[in-house]
């Protein structure tokens, strides 16, 4: 019971991550609209870089807790088809926070494409 517990309070965490990460990357394409075109195109790939790195990171960090946890994940079945579900459903807090405050901002500033979420 407790190793569930355990697992929930590691996933709210990494939402909380994910939610603090999109509002980064909104910050840093408010600042690159106001840049030149080639220097627009730099930085919002280095924008996208550290989107992938935190969209990612559930995914990176659980290695950890697999390691930490090995045994169970070989003999649970259910519990490792959980952990794999959180690991997918972990971002969606960041991505609604960032869809309804900062995308149709960054839409009418030209960054975001239009057919983005």
């Amino acid at each position: 019971m407790m190793i569930w517990i355990y697992t929930a309070m590691y996933f709210i965490t990494l939402s909380i991550m994910q939610i603090v990460g999109f509002y980064i990357y909104a910050k840093m394409y408010f600042r690159i609209s106001k840049k030149g075109e080639l220097l627009k195109t730099l930085f919002a790939s280095i924008a996208d870089v550290f989107l992938a790195s935190v969209l990612v990171s559930p995914l990176l960090f659980g290695l950890g807790f697999v390691d930490t946890f090995e045994e169970l994940f070989n003999t649970d079945m259910l519990y490792m088809t959980c952990f794999l579900i959180l690991c997918v459903v972990s971002p969606i807090p960041g991505v609604i926070y960032f869809k309804s405050i900062y995308l149709k901002r960054l839409r009418e500033l030209g960054c975001v494409f239009k057919w983005v979420l």
